[in-house]
């Protein structure tokens, strides 16, 4: 039975905000003419606010009391949204008919999965990265733990319970959305997000370089963690490269409103996202691409994706492994032919295969039942274990430092996540 034949379902999306990723999908479902809500209870940094014309007035309501609250340290507004939260969980319940939930969000500590469970609706979690990765795979802790040092104790805690999460979502939902890149811990199969991309709205402006092989080329850098992102690297090949002649402007943000972000993207000539990426692609780099901008990720799985997506899902951006940086950073800053041929075929990938619509039906196919069962990824088959943020020296020491001290079970699991990660690892040095 195809989608136009079924009554639509009624759908929520939510509790948070990643890169752009659960508004634009919101929106998307919307302009599909589905009846959708929105809530973001958790993310504000950014800014995503042209979401509420589509939303129901009550979860703008309901939004707003919790960004006071948890923004602006209100207390009428923290009390409020206290009130508020166990009323929408009900109401939403009664209201929607299926719920596209994820990044590890929650409205009253996961309660709410549980009376979803309860009252049969349809479950969707959607893992875009931290909240399934294993502690020991992520450099995260470079800029949130104090001195940007590894702990071992910190990290097995996080071990633990990352596990027990993941478990807990996948007895929570009925359909679970995750990475090859980063399902260590998923049991069951799972729908590969790689193969639903990444939802964008094409609202930028197609922006063509017109810089001259003479010209000084702009490169931006928009980290939001610049340690795990490789900040230092990147600012070190490009001074090398500036000594070797090269014009470069370095455009380098951190932290700015989304407003800022795309102001300056607008203006670049390419950009610079992460050192060690576990997706050639990722919200940065997806704005970048609405405005026909080239884009450079370096990351290990630039070694893996080829085996484990279809080629037609991967993005064109300049995905490379690490040490390939300075080459292909020097290559596109001499070729502005090559920058606006780059450009111009990651907005078209994106314009075709991750427009908002496109991964919005998605989703609908997937709420029906109706979706390829070539999505479906067996964790069995995971061949990638370095993880995000860290290097593959990084990886493996951080997996030797806690595997004295976990008890049998993970210690067999991380025991044969360094045995993959050894056999693979040439140690490579940027």
């Amino acid at each position: 039975m195809g989608k136009s034949q079924v009554k639509k379902p009624k759908i929520l999306v939510g509790f948070s905000e990643i890169a752009g990723y659960y508004v634009n999908l919101f929106v998307g479902l919307a302009e599909l003419g589905y009846e959708v809500g929105y809530i973001n209870n958790r993310y504000f940094k950014f800014q995503y606010n042209d979401y509420k014309k589509y939303n129901h007035p009550f979860l703008n309501y309901y939004i707003e009391i919790c960004r006071k609250f948890r923004v602006e340290n209100s207390l009428s507004s923290k009390v409020l949204c206290a009130i508020l939260t166990p009323f929408v969980i009900g109401w939403i319940t009664f209201k929607y008919d299926a719920f596209i939930l994820g990044s590890d969000s929650t409205l009253l500590k996961y309660w709410e999965y549980k009376v979803l469970k309860f009252f049969k609706k349809k479950v969707i979690y959607v893992s875009l990265g931290s909240d399934t990765r294993p502690s020991i795979m992520n450099g995260i802790y470079k800029d949130d733990a104090l001195g940007g040092k590894f702990s071992a104790p910190e990290a097995i805690q996080k071990f633990k319970q990352t596990k027990e999460k993941v478990r807990f979502f996948e007895n929570h939902s009925d359909i679970f959305v995750n990475y090859p890149q980063h399902a260590h811990f998923n049991r069951k199969p799972f729908i590969n997000g790689m193969q639903i991309g990444f939802p964008t709205r094409l609202t930028g402006v197609l922006i063509e370089n017109k810089a001259k092989s003479s010209d000084s080329i702009r490169i931006l850098h928009a980290p939001s963690r610049p340690l795990a992102k490789g900040t230092l690297i990147f600012r070190k090949v490009v001074e090398e490269l500036k000594n070797e002649g090269l014009k470069i402007d370095w455009i380098e943000i951190v932290n700015k409103p989304n407003k800022e972000v795309l102001d300056e993207l607008s203006k670049c000539d390419l950009v610079l996202d992460e050192l060690y990426s576990d997706l050639p692609l990722g919200g940065l780099g997806t704005e970048a691409a609405v405005f026909g901008k080239p884009v450079i990720v370096g990351g290990y799985y630039a070694e893996f994706i080829y085996s484990e997506v279809p080629v037609q899902f991967i993005p064109p951006s300049f995905y490379v492994m690490p040490y390939q940086l300075k080459s292909t950073l020097r290559k596109l800053c001499l070729d502005p032919g090559l920058r606006r041929k780059a450009g111009l075929e990651l907005r078209e990938f994106i314009k075709t295969n991750w427009s908002h619509k496109v991964i919005a039906s998605k989703y609908i196919d997937l709420i029906l039942g109706i979706y390829d069962p070539s999505w479906i990824f067996d964790p069995e088959n995971i061949s990638y274990f370095n993880g995000w943020g860290l290097s593959q020296d990084e990886a493996i020491k951080n997996m030797g430092a806690i595997l004295p001290f976990l008890d049998k079970s993970d210690a067999d699991q991380v025991s044969h996540f360094l045995q993959h990660l050894k056999k693979d690892s040439e140690l490579l040095e940027v």
